[in-house]
């Protein structure tokens, strides 16, 4: 007998008819920069970008999960431009952009007018996340304040405030006023669970920097507010800062060699103790290692979800690093 699902996951997971090929160009979704408050790296790592510029095969190619979360954000985006249609606010949709001298080419999700602004526009980038993840709604949604803790400040994922301030300041002299990431819970487990930041910017020392404003819905208003504490500069991220990584990027495409790794498989004992008690990793994960460190081996998440992990692992056994 054939199944429903079992078809729908065969077709998804089904070779593509033809081996086509696109530019190794650069993609504003896998945009990093150096966070120039402490050094360390936000967003993609080089490496990784590196082998896929390269040619490389992925060694660590989407499963079905993937697959499923990726047409469900399809799905939201569309459903999304279908309400901006309907309230007259509508621009295009899948807007191509190519930065020729940085290597750089992306796709605008949404442009639509700006309501409160006549003749200024604004770009919409669609992100749908699952709002029963507990570590992934404190984030973008912000949580109370608990047992004498300070209330977390809701941000926006790293890697999607990269993309979406790189097409922020491509367009600012087009009369662009913001860029807004609307989080859509697929979970549907209520409003609550959607959230939108609204990006912006700011000139210090002749470098662009984003200037965040997190909303949240308030259910005794049936409404979306402002974030206590919510608007915010990040001084982590700059314009130039992620174009100097990508120049980065390009000049390590000349070599043979891959950058350095910059996020770690495994961390050492003491990188877990530490990192647990910081917050960053959860109680119940933390646990688990503690019961088999050998088993439940923890590191960056990047790392665990990098379509090239295996590939790298191997690079890194020979050099020696985790």
């Amino acid at each position: 007998m054939t199944l429903l699902f079992e078809t729908i996951n065969n077709g998804l997971m089904a070779e593509a008819p033809l081996e086509t090929q696109r530019l190794p160009t650069f993609y504003p979704s896998a945009a990093s920069c150096i966070n120039e408050e402490n050094g360390q790296v936000i967003g993609t790592c080089l490496r990784a970008q590196w082998f896929r510029c390269k040619g490389y095969e992925e060694s660590n190619p989407p499963g079905l999960y993937s697959q499923f979360i990726f047409a469900a954000g399809i799905m939201w985006e569309k459903w999304l431009t279908e309400q901006f249609k309907a309230a007259g606010l509508f621009l295009g949709s899948s807007l191509k952009h190519q930065d020729l001298k940085a290597y750089v080419s992306g796709e605008i999700d949404i442009l639509i007018r700006d309501p409160d602004m006549p003749g200024k526009k604004i770009i919409i980038e669609c992100k749908s996340y699952g709002a029963g993840n507990y570590s992934a709604k404190k984030e973008l949604v912000g949580m109370r304040a608990w047992q004498g803790k300070p209330a977390i400040q809701a941000h926006p994922k790293d890697q999607n405030l990269l993309q979406a301030f790189l097409y922020l300041i491509w367009f600012k002299d087009q009369n662009v006023s913001k860029t807004i990431i609307p989080y859509i819970d697929r979970s549907c487990s209520g409003p609550d669970g959607n959230a939108e930041f609204h990006i912006t910017y700011e000139v210090h020392n002749n470098r662009h920097y984003p200037v965040i404003q997190a909303y949240k819905y308030v259910a005794s208003g049936d409404t979306y507010v402002p974030v206590d504490n919510g608007r915010y500069v990040d001084r982590r991220v700059s314009f130039e800062g992620i174009m100097e990584r990508y120049a980065d990027l390009l000049a390590s495409l000349k070599s043979d060699l891959p950058p350095p790794a910059e996020y770690k498989h495994v961390f050492t004992d003491e990188e877990v103790i530490q990192r647990f008690n910081d917050g960053d990793i959860a109680k119940t994960k933390y646990e688990k290692w503690q019961s088999d460190p050998a088993k439940n081996k923890i590191g960056d998440w990047q790392c665990s979800y990098c379509n090239h992990s295996d590939t790298c692992k191997a690079f890194k056994d020979e050099e020696g690093v985790m």
